[in-house]
């Protein structure tokens, strides 16, 4: 996918908004659809045809008017067209797009499939290992007028700040059992299941198992919309969580040979419609990689019912018994 980053000045679009609710998946392409059939479009291409020197390049554009907060995904939705130095037409609402930067993701196929796939890829592929994050400006939707049937996903950034100071986990005393970075990731990778911990109720820690899936260095898992997780989450995102790899019990050594994995980091709830999307995704990808058609009905039918839950990591460690370091950790 060819991504490029873009500074822009202020620049004006004209279209016809509605309003969008982060719970609500449906909403902007029926009103795409609505657009199509009651002229909008044309309309919007039109003027775009009129317009010199268009700042996307686009003949429309679908402007997420998130600015305000990038994490608040309920927001204002333009299908707009760039509107230059002219006056707004009748029936027309204008905007004015802030002065930023965006990193632009080109993707072609069928929508509204690539347009999905660039938010995927620039949401949980590229924006993590970057050196980004979320400005606050719109998200753009950019259909290019240069005749392609591409689409262009526009999502603001800037420079991410660097850490104030480190964070304050403890060392592992018995260093030797100390496993690598890489193979503390291969047992979250292999894990089938992971225990979550979280401050709950009254103070009590609250830990609970549940499937979950590793990916880009970020674990997701789902849930339903209420319950004790999530209100705990809500009240304090810092969490952990624990994948345990190996658990074969030595009687006669009485010791047991064991491998985990475990977690401390930020619990995040996706709000965002393409975020949950891949998140979901990712994970019925994991529990049921043979079925591709079974695992988009299940998703569709439990989609409005279910929320991802996104766990960021401040720090991972890994350990194995002293028994399984001196036989050469047979992994």
């Amino acid at each position: 996918m060819l991504v490029r980053i873009e500074k822009k000045p202020p620049f004006r679009v004209a279209g016809r908004r509605i309003r969008i609710s982060g719970q609500d998946s449906g909403t902007s392409g029926a009103f795409w659809a609505e657009s199509r059939r009651n002229g909008l479009v044309g309309q919007l291409k039109a003027l775009a045809d009129k317009t010199e020197r268009k700042v996307t390049g686009s003949d429309v554009l679908g402007v997420s008017c998130a600015e305000k907060d990038p994490e608040d995904r309920s927001f204002w939705f333009f299908i707009a067209a760039e509107l230059g130095e002219g006056d707004c037409p009748p029936g027309l609402e204008p905007y004015t797009v802030p002065e930023g930067s965006w990193a632009v993701f080109r993707n072609s196929g069928e929508l509204p499939g690539a347009l999905a796939d660039a938010k995927r890829y620039a949401l949980l592929e590229w924006l993590p290992s970057s050196p980004y994050c979320r400005a606050p400006a719109p998200e753009l939707e950019a259909y290019p007028a240069d005749g392609s049937a591409d689409v262009e996903f526009w999502l603001p950034v800037m420079p991410k700040r660097p850490e104030e100071k480190p964070l304050p986990f403890r060392e592992m005393r018995r260093k030797r059992q100390l496993l690598s970075p890489e193979e503390t990731e291969a047992i979250l990778r292999r894990g089938t299941a992971g225990v979550l911990a979280v401050s709950g109720d009254g103070g009590y820690p609250y830990a609970v198992p549940l499937s979950y899936v590793y990916a880009k260095g970020r674990i997701f898992f789902h849930c339903a919309k209420t319950g004790h997780k999530l209100d705990a989450i809500r009240r304090c995102e810092k969490v952990s969580f624990c994948v345990v790899d190996r658990d074969e019990v030595k009687p006669e050594e009485y010791t047991t040979y064991f491998r985990s994995a475990i977690v401390f980091g930020k619990a995040r709830i996706l709000e965002d419609d393409a975020e949950k999307r891949a998140a979901i995704e990712l994970l019925a990808e994991k529990y049921c990689p043979a079925d591709p058609e079974g695992r988009r009905r299940e998703i569709e039918r439990e989609y409005r019912q279910l929320c991802m839950v996104e766990i960021t990591m401040d720090r991972m460690t890994g350990k194995e018994a002293i028994e399984l370091v001196r036989a050469g950790g047979a992994k």
